[in-house]
């Protein structure tokens, strides 16, 4: 049970440890897509006011060095207008790689658009300075009215940034989403682990300890009223004992002195019975007070069964009972005490078969298995009695191995406690499982010998 306990211990903390991982994980993935969403947000806040300012006083220089050519008639004036008209044109081609929605880049085709018209324009403007001397007042309105256009793009595109900026932050809030219920999930996970291994380790770890230290304590408690109870009944069994040898050899010339067939013949028969009934409960006494040491020997399981449903069988189907032998019968070998345990499988084997009262079977099992028994995992094998007689009723099964309690008429009640005093002295003990109306199984659980290794067998091969 402490290996069992220590698994389950290592497994819920390795399941805490990946979920404080995982919540680890996403607290840094959260942070990391916050801090990407935060420069996004400042990038592209930025990005939207630059571009379109940037279009919008390049326009206005760009107009202010048309002005002053038409102005001065310098042909340097010119030049620089050309200058910064292409150094302008070449801007506008490199936002195409800067934007990133559609809209943006639909609005900056008719920002190229336009400027190719405000370019015409301005050339307009050129050909009538060199031919009249000076442009037009038509000129100049169309020169404003592209300019105003292309303010109207910038603003335009402005707008498009801010709703692709609208369209980043509903991204971001759905991503936000998903990380707090990530967070979520994973505090759930944590508290549902927290509560699973409590619970696994209260039910299956700590409540069966508090129920075998109820147990050995309860088990405690009743060695010692055993141990009190058979000094106790050792005494009165001696005390008895003598009494009834006196008794037996009084009754014994007394007979010798009446004739057969008489009254009084008749009356010390009965007083023989009883006194014969009494030396058997004497008898019993003696053995539960101390029963004697088990004189151990390597017992094979399948023999002792043999000689045991041989000595039963014909008793048994005297009232149509079948008694019969199921399991492994010649495999599992153990230490113990032949005769003693004879006498506890004949015990429970009859108690079957007076449950039974009349037709029916009881099955006599062999096992092995590894089981706790004397506070340690090891290999047992398991005799079991089975009967389909009526059960043990409930109130009865909290006193089944008390001394002297009994539903027999005839009964001592003190054949299990016998039955369990000789088996705690081979290291072993007795369990019971029972359903009221259909049948009962009492197992005897013994230390059993582990395998021995077979020999190898070698094989000479001649070259």
């Amino acid at each position: 049970m402490i290996g069992l306990l220590r698994r389950r211990v290592v497994v819920f903390c390795s399941l805490l440890a990946a979920l404080l991982l995982l919540i680890a994980w996403t607290g840094l993935t959260a942070w990391r897509d916050l801090g990407s969403l935060r420069r996004r947000f400042t990038a592209a806040e930025f990005e939207s006011f630059r571009i379109a300012g940037q279009l919008q006083s390049s326009i206005l220089e760009l107009n202010s060095a048309l002005l002053a050519y038409d102005e001065a008639r310098d042909e340097l004036k010119w030049q620089q207008f050309e200058a910064r008209s292409g150094e302008l044109n070449e801007w506008i081609s490199r936002q195409r790689d800067v934007l990133k929605t559609a809209a943006e880049k639909q609005v900056l085709a008719e920002v190229d658009q336009e400027y190719d018209r405000y370019l015409s324009v301005a050339q307009s403007i050129r050909e009538k300075q060199s031919s009249e001397g000076r442009a037009g007042e038509s000129a100049l309105r169309q020169l404003n009215t592209e300019s105003d256009r292309i303010f109207a793009l910038a603003r335009r595109l402005a707008d498009a940034h801010r709703r692709a900026l609208g369209d980043l932050l509903g991204a971001s809030q759905r991503s936000l989403h998903r990380l707090e219920i990530l967070l979520c999930l994973a505090l759930v996970g944590i508290l549902g682990s927290c509560v699973w291994g409590a619970r696994v380790i209260l039910r299956d770890s700590i409540m069966p300890l508090r129920r075998q230290v109820v147990e050995a304590r309860a088990l405690a408690e009743q060695h010692e009223k055993m141990a009190s109870l058979g000094v106790l009944a050792a005494g009165v069994a001696h005390e008895i004992r003598n009494p009834l040898t006196a008794m037996k050899i009084r009754l014994f010339t007394l007979n010798r002195r009446l004739e057969s067939e008489t009254p009084a013949r008749e009356d010390t028969a009965v007083i023989e019975s009883e006194i014969l009934r009494l030396e058997r409960i004497v008898n019993d006494f003696l053995l539960f007070a101390r029963p004697g040491e088990p004189e151990l020997e390597v017992v094979n399981a399948g023999n002792l069964c043999r000689e045991t449903v041989a000595l039963l069988s014909p008793e048994l189907a005297a009232s149509e009972i079948e008694l019969r032998m199921e399991g492994d019968t010649d495999g599992l070998s153990f230490r113990g005490d032949p005769r003693q345990l004879k006498q506890v499988l004949i015990n429970l084997i009859r108690n079957g078969a007076e449950s039974i009262k009349h037709g029916g079977t009881v099955i006599l099992r062999i096992a092995d298995d590894y089981r706790m028994l004397a506070g340690r995992q090891q290999r047992v094998v398991l005799l079991e009695v089975l009967d389909t007689g009526s059960g043990v009723p409930p109130e009865v099964q909290q006193r089944l191995f008390d001394p002297f309690f009994t539903t027999k008429e005839t009964g001592t009640g003190l054949g299990l406690s016998i039955a369990m005093r000789i088996l705690e002295k081979h290291g072993g003990t007795l369990q019971f499982q029972t359903v009221p109306g259909r049948g009962s199984t009492f197992g005897i659980v013994l230390p059993g010998l582990e395998p021995s290794p077979q020999p190898c067998s070698y094989v000479a091969l001649r070259p």
